[in-house]
């Protein structure tokens, strides 16, 4: 920016009528721009005689924005992910924008490498969760889970040596709803294995992913919550009594078979599971009963369910994306 007057010359970046922190320079650069950084931009210039204000320029993006009608896991939101880890979470990661969910305002969440988001706390290590449970180990149902929650697969998930090369990534990017473009944050658990039994190896991966989708059209902190499943192959790890990454019954009352687990929980009221969720009957797997690959309710494209949410409250369960 040119500016001519008494000096010193003071500059302050502005993005949204909001001052840009440590933005103070003559220049600002917006490098690897995602869509969240779109809109206007100006600089007010002081010195000790006044101050001006430049005139606004619009940054846009030219992108094409994956539908939400798309099957499988969306493309554009890998782009910073968790090392190879058994159970390590993340630290608290933005997530763009500000969704109202079940009574309470949220703008990021943890991502955990067991096949969840954690919203209230982290949900990592052999976490204590004021119960007899770890992280790992889906064993309670959701109903009954202290935390609030979007469990995609909760499962203990291996994404180390162990267990070939998995990653679960995340990441701010746009889909295309009614061909309108709309901001979303992601977490994508990409080809992951279950954690094996000493001096084995995962024989079996997964993937999936979860989308927050930013609805304001609909009002303050309306969104949609998305799953998507490309494959599922494996329901319950070997330190959750599974064999080869299956769920195999033991003896009425062994206290240690935790099939994986999907829905999300406030921690309070309001919660949801899937048929078939911490059931030993393998339904949740590729080509079965309940399959989350293969089905999604009626609803539109296999494999992808997604809930609205408006007013702070989910909107009728299931619903057909837009």
């Amino acid at each position: 920016m040119g500016a001519s007057g008494t000096p010193p010359l003071y500059f302050q970046w502005n993005f949204n009528n909001t001052e840009i922190q440590g933005a103070t320079n003559s220049s600002y650069t917006v490098a690897n721009a995602q869509l969240v950084q779109a809109g206007p931009y100006f600089v007010v210039i002081s010195n000790a005689c006044g101050r001006a204000t430049s005139a606004v320029a619009i940054l846009t993006l030219s992108t094409s924005c994956p539908s939400i009608l798309a099957p499988g896991l969306l493309p554009g939101f890998e782009v910073t992910g968790l090392p190879p880890s058994n159970d390590n979470p993340s630290t608290n990661v933005s997530t763009c924008f500000k969704f109202c969910f079940c009574g309470t305002n949220y703008a990021s969440v943890w991502v955990n490498n067991d096949g969840n988001v954690t919203l209230d706390r982290m949900f990592g290590t052999r976490h204590r969760l004021g119960l007899d449970l770890h992280s790992f180990e889906p064993s309670v149902p959701l109903i009954n889970l202290p935390r609030v929650i979007f469990a995609r697969f909760w499962a203990d998930i291996d994404t180390t040596t162990n267990s070939g090369s998995g990653t679960v990534k995340w990441g701010c990017n746009c889909v295309s709803v009614n061909g309108t473009n709309r901001q979303a944050f992601a977490v994508t658990w990409r080809d992951v294995g279950y954690f094996p039994d000493i001096g084995e190896r995962s024989d079996k991966a997964n993937s999936f992913q979860m989308l927050i989708i930013e609805r304001s059209d609909r009002g303050p902190g309306a969104f949609d919550l998305q799953y998507r499943y490309k494959h599922i192959k494996w329901d319950t790890a070997s330190s959750c009594s599974g064999t080869k990454g299956l769920c195999t019954r033991l003896p009425t009352g062994d206290p240690k078979e935790f099939p994986a687990r999907v829905g999300f929980a406030s921690g309070t009221n309001c919660w949801f599971e899937f048929p078939g969720s911490g059931e030993c009957d393998q339904a949740l797997l590729d080509n079965r009963t309940k399959a989350l690959a293969g089905s999604s309710s009626g609803l539109g494209t296999n494999g992808v369910y997604t809930w609205r949410f408006t007013n702070c409250k989910n909107v009728g369960g299931f619903q057909k994306p837009e």
